[in-house]
């Protein structure tokens, strides 16, 4: 079994409720939101996030290491 990830993110909408500044590189294996903001983690344990601020679309961890989200 290949288990390498090649999920890439496709965004649309206004630019301030997320829909620009997603990633734009592969290896993402899940994806999480809230009201205006989402938050990617890739499957080296990083996450991204992106969005509008007010709802955490910033501030993103920059240390890499996390395995899951809920």
């Amino acid at each position: 079994m290949n288990n390498k990830f090649i999920c890439l993110l496709e965004t649309w909408g206004g630019s301030d409720e997320g829909g620009s500044g997603a990633p734009t590189d592969s290896g993402y294996t899940q994806v999480f939101s809230t009201f205006s903001a989402f938050a990617a983690l890739k499957s080296d344990g990083s996450i991204t996030a992106w969005g509008y601020g007010d709802y955490g679309g910033n501030g993103a961890p920059a240390d890499s290491g996390y395995a899951q989200g809920f």
